[in-house]
């Protein structure tokens, strides 16, 4: 195909202008790295929110809180809404001491828009919440993955839908260390 002599000025900028923003968006890239947490696994992050991003509310609540929104704690977010997949729900209904390979734990994270927590204790329901989401953390059990802090791999995702972290996040990891005993998970119980 031969490209008219009048369109080739044009077709020039095009390229150079197409060649300017891709070198312009790897060094942001490398800029964004260096200040990252050097665990950031953005991309498996997304990749495995976008597997059950649009199912996880079919499953069942986290055994161990309250069955819909309830109190929570910072830095998830002072409202919470927990569900488990069946692989999880099975291993702690069963009593099993650790969490299996694709075990996963998802908490939506709320401001506690409207609602007044004063008086109110951790993990108590809230059953007139409507929800003020501002961002989800799960947990997904990745036999290999990382076996210094149980194979889990723990994922951040905005409200918008954007990776804010992803892979063993140091204080994901520092926070649950907390509860190594109980396969790094703070409510569901294993072993009962």
């Amino acid at each position: 195909m031969s490209v008219p002599d009048r369109l080739r000025p044009a077709l020039w900028i095009v390229a150079v202008a197409s060649l300017a923003a891709a070198l312009l968006s790897l060094a942001f890239l490398a800029t964004a790295q260096d200040d990252a947490e050097p665990n950031v696994d953005a991309s498996f992050a997304g990749v495995l929110w976008d597997g059950y991003a649009n199912v996880y509310t079919e499953w069942a609540f986290e055994p161990g809180v309250p069955e819909g929104y309830y109190v929570g704690v910072e830095p998830h977010g002072m409202v919470l809404r927990t569900f488990v997949n069946d692989v999880a729900a099975e291993d702690v209904a069963s009593g099993a001491g650790e969490f299996r390979g694709g075990a996963i734990i998802i908490k939506e994270n709320h401001a506690p828009t409207g609602v007044d927590l004063a008086g109110l204790e951790l993990q108590a329901p809230l059953p007139d919440f409507a929800g003020d989401l501002r961002a989800w953390t799960y947990m997904v059990k990745v036999p290999g993955f990382a076996p210094e802090s149980g194979d889990w791999f723990w994922g951040r995702i905005a409200g918008d839908g954007s990776v804010l972290a992803g892979g063993s996040p140091e204080g994901c990891v520092a926070c649950h260390a907390q509860v190594v005993d109980n396969d790094w998970v703070f409510n569901a119980r294993l072993g009962d």
